[in-house]
């Protein structure tokens, strides 16, 4: 009987699924004695012996060492600020208007997020705030976005930054 080198490039292929399909039976028989089997052999078959001294390669080509950690602690959903780890921002923030005592330009008080906040404590997210008797004009920093967002607040109003809508009551 003749091969032709067509015959060759169907039956090669299907005699090694065959022995990869036979190795991996027995391995999953016995997977140490099939992996000890293949070790010894590879040692035997070498002509040298390799000495490493070094671990394997486990790092990046792409990134160095603190720009991994940084982007793990992204991951995990905290925000790296010059070196340290913040706390992690939360999926939904809100802006809440409880509530406007005025008076004047200089001497109000409003709770918002369930703080107080006077022309004297402002709460650090705010850029810049101007008061009214019914209505709250806000610059808001949110590190969520990492932009100033412009917002009009009446008392008992919440703002979603998240979905950037307004809920009345």
């Amino acid at each position: 009987m003749i091969i032709s080198k067509k015959m060759l490039f169907v039956i090669v292929p299907g005699i090694l699924c065959l022995l990869t399909s036979f190795v991996m039976v027995s391995m999953a028989a016995e997977p140490n004695v099939g992996l000890s089997a293949i070790s010894t052999a590879t040692e035997k078959e070498l002509p040298f012996k390799v000495h490493t001294n070094k671990p394997p390669f486990n790092k990046s080509l792409l990134f160095e060492v603190e720009q991994l950690r940084q982007i793990q602690y992204a991951i995990d959903g905290y925000v790296m600020a010059l070196g340290r780890k913040e706390a992690a921002i939360p999926a939904t923030r809100l802006i809440k208007l409880a509530g406007v005592i005025y008076k004047s330009t200089d001497n109000w008080v409003i709770w918002l997020n369930g703080r107080r906040v006077t022309p004297d404590r402002l709460l650090p997210e705010i850029v810049d705030i101007r008061v009214r008797k019914n209505k709250v004009y806000l610059k808001w920093f949110d590190k969520g976005l990492r932009d100033v967002i412009l917002i009009t607040l009446k008392p008992h109003h919440t703002y979603d930054i998240g979905a950037g809508i307004l809920l009345p009551g």
